[in-house]
């Protein structure tokens, strides 16, 4: 759905079962994909307010909700 609604790649797109280990893949998987990447530069967007305030919390990272994506006619 990302892929095709917003563009993002698939291959940016990584599942887990367990929230809480969200934002220790996010950071495995930047460190790993884009090591020379500024932190600020980053941002993880997800559905659900807690985990977006785990994000926040645990990572340097920017944080967004899909919603800033759609428009309102």
């Amino acid at each position: 759905m990302v892929e095709r609604l917003y563009g993002i790649p698939a291959s940016h797109c990584f599942y887990t079962l367990e929230a809480k280990e969200k934002p220790q893949i996010v950071m495995d998987k930047v460190k790993e994909l884009f090591p020379d990447i500024s932190p600020e530069s980053v941002v993880l967007m997800d559905d659900n307010d807690d985990t977006l305030g785990m994000y926040m919390a645990q990572t340097p990272f920017c944080t967004a909700h899909p919603m800033i994506f759609m428009e309102y006619l």
